[in-house]
This record gives C-alpha cells, structure tokens and sequence, in this order.
C-alpha cells in the first residue's frame, strides 16, 4: 500500500517538475503566426506552418493541463494506517528531494542557428531581388528590340553596326553577285 501511494506522490512530482521545466522551455504565446503566414508564400510552406501552429498548440495545451500544484502527503493518516518508522523514512526522503533548476540551453542554441539560418535567407532573399531587377531591366530591353524590329530597315542596323557593314561591303566586293 505504501508503494503505490509512494508511486502515486512520485508521479504527481514528476507531473509538477515536468509542468516546471516545460514552462520553462516553452515560451507560450511569444509567436506572430499573422505574420509568419504573411512571409510564407508556397502551398507547401504554408501546409507546413500550419502543422508547426498545430503542434505548438499542442505543446501548449499539454503543458497547460499539467497541474502546476501538489498537495504534500498528509504523513500523519500513513502513520497512522502503516509502520510510523517507515512513513519517518519516506517523508525523510520526499523532503530532502531537490529539483534541479532548469537551464535553458537548448533553447539559447537552437535561437542561435535559426537566426543563422534567417540571416542566410534574407541575404539570398537580398541577392534574389537584385537578380529579379536585372531581369525586368532585360526584359523592358528586349520587348523594346522586339517593337523596333517589326519597323526596323537594313540601312538602321547597318547605321548600329559599322564592322558589320563593312564586312558586307567586303564580301560584295570580292564576289561578285550578277549574275552573267
């Protein structure tokens, strides 16, 4: 009997200790998800913030359903139900347990890669709108050579390319295209 109430208060310790530690490690309500989904374009992304949303609500909901308090053994009915030495030592033992104090490196580490990573992504977020800049500028160039081409006349281009006009003169010249 005294085992399964010792199980019982243990469990109800690693409940309070789990609800302290994910408190900790979980920053509830510290995400934009308007935002995020205002940056995510792709059907894909968009699927998979979705599913990211929904487990984080999850993690929430979890943590949040763990009771936060346990109420301390009442030693006196177990001494009075079992061996009082034995409830002494358990009580001994339950009151001399220390929680470990949670340390946040996890968290600390994967904020310091994720914001290597979005830095990554806004410099070839950076490069892509350059890039994206020199192609409508070609695009404008050559939808600009496309209208002048349907007006255009051999003597213009001519005028544009002098090396091409002379070559043309030079083959004239040496070849001769009557024909006799």
């Amino acid at each position: 009997m005294i085992r399964s109430r010792l199980i019982q208060n243990v469990s109800g310790i690693a409940r309070v200790q789990q609800r302290w530690f994910a408190e900790k490690a979980v920053a509830t309500g510290s995400v934009d998800w308007d935002a995020i989904s205002n940056i995510v374009q792709s059907d894909n992304g968009k699927r998979e913030l979705a599913s990211l949303k929904n487990t984080m609500m999850e993690l929430e909901r979890a943590v949040g359903s763990v009771s936060q308090t346990m109420a301390e053994p009442d030693w006196a009915t177990y001494k009075s139900q079992l061996d009082a030495s034995i409830v002494d030592k358990f009580e001994k033992a339950y009151k001399s347990m220390k929680i470990p104090e949670y340390e946040d490196k996890e968290i600390k580490n994967v904020s310091e890669r994720f914001k290597a990573i979005v830095d990554q992504a806004e410099k070839i977020s950076a490069e892509s709108k350059k890039r994206v800049e020199a192609i409508m500028i070609e695009l404008e160039q050559i939808d600009t050579q496309k209208k002048q081409l349907k007006t255009a006349t051999i003597d213009e281009e001519l005028a544009k390319d002098p090396e091409l006009a002379k070559e043309i003169d030079e083959t004239n010249e040496k070849n001769s295209f009557l024909v006799s």
